[in-house]
């Protein structure tokens, strides 16, 4: 097994975030304080800060713990942003390895073709 482990974009995050307290807005679970990592909290404060998901911070033993409660319409709408870009990205990564398979094919078809007609050319010569 690989010892590094693939550090999750910001979006990825923030898309990750926005989705619970999506999920949250329509729970009847009660609410539960969750830690986050160092990567995750900065994040998660923002957009409290900024008020795009509900919730309430508090501090706890080893540190601070966020409730989220729920997502207002500016967290929503970055939410469908963010998955739309996050959805692009991996479409253009698509396209692009097809276009760079294409491309080998058709490079490996030309040569084929080269490659007869030096040989033709080679043994006929006229």
């Amino acid at each position: 097994m690989w010892p590094f482990k693939k550090r999750r974009s910001d979006e990825d995050i923030e898309i990750d975030i926005l989705q619970e307290a999506t999920r949250r807005s329509y729970s009847d679970e009660p609410f539960q304080a969750q830690q986050y990592g160092a990567a995750e909290l900065p994040i998660v404060r923002d957009l409290l800060d900024s008020e795009k998901i509900r919730g309430e911070t508090m501090h706890v033993e080893g540190g601070i713990a966020i409730t989220l409660e729920g997502i207002n319409l500016e967290g929503r709408q970055l939410r469908d942003e963010l998955l739309e870009k996050r959805k692009a990205r991996r479409l253009s990564s698509r396209l692009a390895k097809f276009g760079l398979v294409a491309i080998g094919w058709i490079a490996s078809q030309i040569w084929s073709l080269i490659s007869e007609y030096l040989k033709a050319k080679i043994t006929h010569p006229h």
